[in-house]
């Protein structure tokens, strides 16, 4: 509909009083749309609005501040939105923020370098040394043309099938993971509690590992 476009929505939003906007956001979440594009559509328009006016460009925008974008990263988050594909918008604004002169402690809790390292590290499924041993298991697995879809197949059917796997569900995670130690790099010098930052950096230093595809794979059907 119309009316849920990011931009009305959160023009609405900074209308309303702080105190109702969480319960009017949950109450408004439009049937019949992906809940993952409309959450994630309206944080990014939110980061991109606030970052225009730190900026000081003209910009006739919806009026939302930080404080909207982490109501909406916690509301999103609260409804399923895996947290790694909310790190980019998160660690830009951090960063963003910082830059515009607010002091860490200005900014909401969801927005601080110390809290986004922690939830990325607390979402992971496994420890640094399963998740390695969970990719090299990946890699050894011996594949053939004869595992490519091949012409005449139906394509949806072999996805579904494929999904259902243990090995599929493992590389899923395995490259969010990947993502979001990737995306969470430009903050890791700003997390205050030292030992947070070594276990960043200890899971950075792994990064290589969690790679699932082997070089040895087939790369195409042939002919």
């Amino acid at each position: 509909m119309a009316d849920d476009t990011p931009d009305l929505v959160l023009r609405r939003l900074a209308d309303l009083d702080p105190s109702s906007r969480r319960q009017w956001l949950l109450d408004h979440q439009p049937v019949g749309v992906s809940p993952f594009h409309w959450w994630l559509g309206l944080i990014e328009a939110a980061v991109q609005c606030v970052r225009y006016r730190w900026a000081g460009w003209r910009f006739d925008g919806p009026a939302v501040d930080m404080e909207v974008v982490a109501l909406l990263v916690e509301c999103a988050l609260g409804r399923g939105l895996p947290l790694v594909h909310a790190v980019d918008d998160l660690v830009l604004l951090s960063r963003s923020a910082l830059e515009a002169g607010y002091a860490m402690t200005e900014l909401p809790a969801i927005l601080r370098p110390d809290e986004i390292a922690q939830r990325t590290l607390g979402g992971f499924p496994m420890s640094r040394q399963e998740a390695a041993d969970r990719a090299a298991h990946l890699r050894s697995i011996t594949l053939t043309e004869d595992d490519f879809v091949r012409p005449g197949e139906d394509i949806a059917v072999s996805l579904r099938d494929l999904s259902g796997t243990d090995e599929y569900r493992s590389a899923r995670e395995l490259l969010d993971m990947e993502r979001a130690l990737t995306r969470i790099a430009p903050i890791v010098d700003l997390i205050v509690d030292a030992g947070l930052a070594a276990e960043v950096r200890a899971w950075r230093d792994v990064v290589p590992d969690l790679e699932t595809v082997s070089e040895s794979w087939p790369t195409g059907l042939s002919g």
